[in-house]
């Protein structure tokens, strides 16, 4: 079975790549076109386009599919944001033209997750979005619960699927046709996989990671301070990043002193949100910048990010374009190894040898595994 997966970030791209790997599917992840479309197994492509404005996304949309004929794959399936962040609607539509679907049924929450969708208002374990944390979201705040207020007006004809349950995402699952593009988050592939006659591993393979580990926390989200508040419990040094750049340096060389010394830290970005426009993405390639120099200092074995620009942002710093899996560790937290076409270069520019990377979406907790490999 060859499957197309298209993501509009990093984190959900590792996410699907991690339920193909659960799935017992040969998977590759590219944050680039594919350069052949002849893969047994799972191509997950990266888009990176959910911060780009709605033409610019539909046009790299465009773009990675301009090779790949409508019947180069058994299954397409459109990943996007759980909770509809970026635009959703301009990259439905660009998949849909480009690979001669009509229609396209939408089933973006996560009910194993308390996502639903009733009567087209979302709601997060009951709390309708507009009253979550997503509300506050710098680049993409959740100003309404209302579904299709969130998505804008569409193209083709696309059915929004109300699903609470996972057996109901299961029966939406059952009602795709060869003309309709499957939009949406992990849930709705899952169930697509199963009535495709794919069986899910019975018991997670999860290997040691190993030390020096470096852990990158890019996100805002409230998970940020459960994993600084988590990392303090076990004596975790932690580095927020500085308000200056003067402090640059120095705080690159104490966080590379302190995975040589104690095989473990952590940087943060904290700091309040800034309204500005453009702050989240200046603050990302800053953030990013430094992690890029602590790994080619230190080397780590292990690098842990949190937030998929956060993510895309070290693997660009880092020159990393193409991934294996090497394990999941739980839903949506994915460990990643990245690979090069030229045995004789290491995969990660600067560095000695390439590192495990773990990625997980901002509003996910890290596994214990990641507690228990740093607490050691």
């Amino acid at each position: 079975m060859r499957i197309l997966v298209l993501a509009d970030d990093f984190s959900g791209a590792a996410e699907t790549a991690g339920i193909g790997w659960r799935f017992g599917l040969p998977v590759r992840l590219l944050r680039q076109p594919p350069k052949d479309v002849v893969f047994a197994g799972m191509t997950v492509v990266d888009t990176d386009s959910r911060g780009l404005a709605p033409s610019a996304a539909a046009e790299r949309v465009r773009t990675y599919l301009r090779s790949t004929p409508r019947g180069s794959f058994d299954l397409v399936y459109k990943k996007i944001d759980s909770v509809l962040r970026g635009p959703v609607m301009a990259e439905v539509d660009a998949v849909a033209r480009a690979l001669k679907f009509t229609s396209a049924l939408l089933l973006p929450q996560n009910p194993s997750r308390g996502r639903t969708i009733e009567g087209g208002v979302y709601r997060i374990d009951g709390i309708p979005l507009a009253e979550t944390e997503f509300a506050r979201d710098p680049e993409y705040p959740a100003r309404s619960s209302e579904v299709c207020e969130l998505l804008g007006p569409a193209r083709l004809p696309v059915t929004v699927a109300n699903a609470a349950t996972v057996d109901q995402v299961r029966a939406w699952a059952g009602a795709i046709d060869p003309t309709t593009l499957p939009v949406g988050g992990a849930d709705f592939l899952r169930s697509i996989l199963q009535l495709r006659g794919l069986h899910e591993h019975s018991e997670r393979h999860i290997p040691a990671l190993q030390r020096p580990a470096l852990i990158a926390c890019g996100s805002a989200s409230a998970r940020a301070a459960e994993s600084a508040a988590r990392a303090r419990s076990i004596g975790l040094a932690i580095f927020p990043m500085p308000a200056t750049d003067a402090d640059r340096d120095p705080w690159i060389a104490a966080v590379a002193r302190a995975l040589r010394d104690h095989g473990r830290a952590m940087m943060t970005i904290h700091r309040p949100i800034d309204p500005a426009p453009d702050a989240p993405r200046r603050l990302t390639e800053q953030f990013t910048a430094a992690v890029r120099d602590v790994a080619i200092l230190a080397d780590p074995a292990t690098l842990l990010v949190a937030g998929g620009a956060t993510a895309a942002g070290v693997c660009d710093c880092l020159r990393m374009s193409s991934f294996e899996v090497t394990a999941e560790l739980e839903a949506g937290v994915v460990a990643l190894r990245a690979v090069t076409d030229n045995p004789d270069e290491p995969a990660v520019a600067g560095a000695e040898s390439s590192p495990i990377i773990v990625v997980k979406p901002g509003s996910y907790p890290w596994p214990e595994e990641v507690w228990k490999l740093l607490a050691s």
